[in-house]
């Protein structure tokens, strides 16, 4: 131990850095939570206190959920949490953030095994770690109840033990490359994607090197990549509903949109169309236009994911300002100096990192396209090493006050996003993490006790597992009446009833004539115009989000 810390005593420094980024004030912020986080905190409390599911389901390998067939593995492994910390934000966040602190220093392992015998990249290994301990991106992932996390912590370890099995040749490290690729392919759906085309890339790469492996161990490599294959064709089945609805594949142009192009046409318009304007060709279209909008300056450095505000914070992109030219040195050095395979696989890792986002509806998407960050935050820390040995050479004296000064940028830098974070994402998007759900929760547990039916807005999306969260309401009662209604569509169920709870979109028009209902909802579906003009209807609280507007009334009518 002594040696080991003797040894890797700045990782070991590292790591405490990340760690406490990771949980500092994790149970508040983020101020709410995610439908999906108390979907997988209470499933696994009800897999603690009875062995099954919400629906009543014995030790599922996928979730029902809503209805969109999550992988069970992140379901198990926070158990121990939430058996610890009890049902809480805290205990369903803390084992993402521990990933992401594995991913902190599996990097480092990652790049100490490729570039560390390098001269000018001796402290390359300590400068992706630190890195990547600071990223918004990762942080961002790290303090949430994210599958895509350790999704990547997996990966990249199955990726460690992938590099090292083909230098040493040495079967214990195929069948640990195999375990955690098979891991991350059960903890969430997109890194199915992703790891068909990097494996595929890989193998193409590797391929001289796997030639000359003894016939044995090819035999076994062989075996092992069927065994991955084979589960992972039959689990696409399982998520089939939810990508109907989320793939870029179930959407085309409406049939009006179609017929103006047509109509444009002066010679031969339905040929013309056929042969510049199908479907096929839009749908490429569309594609590459999602597939490069990760590339952009807009999504890496100045504003993040425009399409699902929880996914980075307000006014900043996945990477720091600072890192705009060390990136592309990096890059540049890479394509330029570098000539290895190693280098072919982190160029192909980035390149790869945005299909599963690129063939999904929405046009850019910061969690699906998160492995990106293990090739760009390494590119990165190499721009820098690259940029101070050229500073050293040149300009030997001014070399300590470039790094003084790279320090300086990335400490405003992080400064910057704390402010963001902690200050102005909340007020920004509480809507987003649905603020205010633990309170109409508390409401709710003491109303369906003094009211003949409580009434719940399904308007913000699954009110019904926000209830089951925050209440801690007991598993073996809630199974027994667990229904989802299906959508019709393919997308994700409702659920309408627990106990004497109703959970629907309110019409006061209709609804004022319930007499001792509880009933919560929108500005829009409780207005205080019509409240007031209605005998026995009183607003008893109201609940806003931290930018002021109306998230909840709370109207009682007698």
């Amino acid at each position: 131990m002594k040696e080991f810390l003797k040894k890797y005593w700045p990782l070991i420094l590292i790591a405490i850095l990340a760690f406490s980024l990771r949980v500092y004030k994790l149970g508040e912020y983020p101020v709410g939570i995610t439908w999906d986080e108390p979907a997988v905190g209470y499933n696994a409390y009800s897999i603690l206190k009875t062995g099954k599911d919400e629906y009543g389901k014995l030790l599922p390998l996928t979730f029902k959920s809503f209805g969109d067939d999550k992988p069970g593995f992140f379901f198990y492994y926070i158990i121990p949490s939430v058996a610890i910390f009890g049902l809480t934000k805290f205990a369903i966040r803390f084992p993402s953030a521990l990933a992401g602190v594995g991913t902190v220093i599996a990097i480092f392992f990652l790049t100490k095994m490729l570039f560390a015998k390098r001269k000018e990249f001796t402290y390359l290994p300590y400068l992706s770690s630190l890195l990547l301990a600071i990223s918004p991106w990762n942080i961002n992932f790290s303090r949430g109840a994210w599958e895509v996390n350790l999704a990547l912590f997996t990966i990249v370890l199955g990726i460690i033990f992938f590099l090292k099995a083909i230098q040493t040749k040495a079967l214990k490290f195929f069948l640990l490359t195999f375990f955690f690729f098979a891991v991350s392919m059960n903890i969430y759906h997109g890194a199915k994607v992703f790891l068909i085309v990097l494996l595929g890339g890989a193998l193409a790469i590797f391929w001289q090197n796997l030639l000359s492996l003894p016939k044995k161990k090819k035999i076994i490599g062989l075996l092992l990549l069927i065994f991955l294959l084979f589960p992972l064709l039959l689990s696409f089945k399982g998520s089939a509903r939810r990508a109907r609805v989320t793939s870029l594949f179930s959407y085309t142009r409406s049939e009006e949109e179609v017929a103006e192009i047509i109509s444009q046409e002066e010679t031969f318009p339905n040929l013309s169309f056929y042969l510049f304007h199908n479907e096929a060709l839009n749908k490429m279209r569309w594609i590459a236009d999602r597939y490069f909008n990760h590339f952009t300056g807009k999504f890496l450095f100045f504003e993040g994911d425009w399409q699902s505000p929880r996914h980075s914070a307000p006014y900043m992109g996945m990477m720091y300002y600072i890192e705009i030219p060390f990136l592309i040195v990096g890059i540049g050095y890479a394509l330029a100096k570098e000539k290895s395979r190693e280098k072919n696989l982190f160029f192909w890792w980035l390149i790869t990192g945005p299909v599963p986002a690129a063939v999904t509806r929405d046009a850019v998407h910061g969690l699906r396209s998160y492995w990106m960050v293990i090739p760009l935050i390494i590119f990165t820390a190499m721009g820098i090493c690259v940029f101070y040995l050229w500073l050293k050479k040149r300009f030997k004296r001014f070399s300590l006050i470039g790094v003084f000064l790279i320090v300086c940028g990335y400490l405003f830098c992080l400064t910057l996003y704390f402010d963001l974070y902690y200050i102005h994402f909340p007020k920004k998007n509480s809507a987003g993490w649905n603020y205010g759900m633990e309170e109409v929760a508390n409401i709710i547990e003491e109303g369906k006790e003094k009211y003949k039916k409580v009434v719940v807005t399904q308007e913000y999306g699954q009110p019904y597992i926000f209830y089951l969260f925050y209440t801690k309401y007991p598993p073996k009662d809630y199974q027994p009446q667990a229904y989802l209604k299906e959508d019709p569509w393919g997308d994700v169920g409702l659920v309408e009833n627990v106990d004497n709870i109703e959970f629907r979109n309110i019409y006061w028009p209709e609804d004022r004539n319930r007499q001792n209902y509880l009933f919560i909802g929108d500005e829009f579906e409780l207005p205080l115009d019509d409240i007031a003009r209605t005998p026995g209807a009183k607003v008893l609280k109201t609940i806003h989000f931290l930018d002021g507007k109306v998230a909840y009334r709370v109207v009682e009518t007698l």
